[in-house]
């Protein structure tokens, strides 16, 4: 992969894997590359300190290999790592409605989702905390914000990363969405909300979409969150669905004609 000009990588759902994002820039010579993080990168459930350390090691790979790193928050992120404090040279922990420029192209970064395991990730610290064992498993300010106002003044954006999805794309129905060996349906017995919540991110997502594409041509939008593998084509967009620990490679130059700018 090492020198490929007008490309960048997009790296799926990883959950604390940062042995694995280092190992798989090293062994693969991913050098002189941008690259972007669909969420639940993993952060927040250790002390900071131990966070910041695994980071630090992060960033000197990509300080080895010349390369850069923007991350977006998934649900299984702290929210408060993305307020843009969280920066080291090659690595970057990126507030929301971030907007990266690869190529002279610009990449916008939207994270947040809501959890459908958040009732017994909250049963679980509030055990932790009558051993006076304080950890935090969930945060409250988790789900993506849908900033109409920020969206409306975007131009020119040619692609999207962000951590959900809006609700045309795979997987179409969120009962099937398998998370932790079950089901939404399961996690729904003792989360009557569950499932309303979960239509209205996704219809937030797609507001968003429906706001953007007024004033930009997206190329491609890249999300995770669904732990599988998928693309499809939607209007003018390909939509691709990023696995678990997943890179995928785009080359900006095949994927884009010139006359989008125009």
């Amino acid at each position: 992969m090492g020198g490929i000009n007008k490309g960048f990588i997009v790296c799926g759902d990883t959950h604390g894997n940062f042995e694995y994002i280092r190992k798989t820039i090293k062994n693969r010579n991913i050098t002189d590359m941008v690259l972007f993080h669909v969420g639940d990168f993993g952060v927040g459930f250790n002390d900071e300190r131990k966070d910041k350390l695994e980071l630090s090691r992060l960033n000197t790979r990509l300080e080895k290999n010349n390369c850069q790193m923007y991350v977006i928050r998934g649900n299984h992120d702290k929210p408060a790592y993305f307020d843009g404090t969280w920066d080291w040279t090659n690595l970057h922990l990126v507030p929301d409605y971030t907007i990266v420029n690869v190529e002279g192209y610009d990449v916008l970064m939207v994270g947040g989702a809501i959890s459908v395991d958040r009732v017994p990730r909250k049963r679980e610290e509030l055990i932790y905390a009558r051993n006076n064992v304080d950890k935090e498993l969930y945060w409250y300010d988790e789900p993506f914000v849908l900033d109409e106002g920020k969206l409306k003044e975007i131009k020119w954006v040619t692609y999207v990363v962000t951590h959900s999805s809006p609700k045309f794309v795979e997987p179409i129905n969120n009962i099937g969405i398998p998370s932790h060996g079950y089901l939404v349906e399961s996690f729904a017995i003792d989360d009557a909300n569950l499932k309303a919540d979960l239509d209205k991110e996704r219809e937030d997502l797609t507001r968003m979409y429906e706001i953007l594409k007024e004033n930009n041509y997206i190329s491609k939008w890249f999300y995770g969150h669904f732990h599988r593998s998928n693309a499809m084509y939607y209007e003018d967009t390909d939509f691709v669905l990023l696995g678990v620990n997943e890179f995928r490679e785009v080359y900006i130059n095949t994927e884009i004609n010139e006359n989008t700018k125009e």
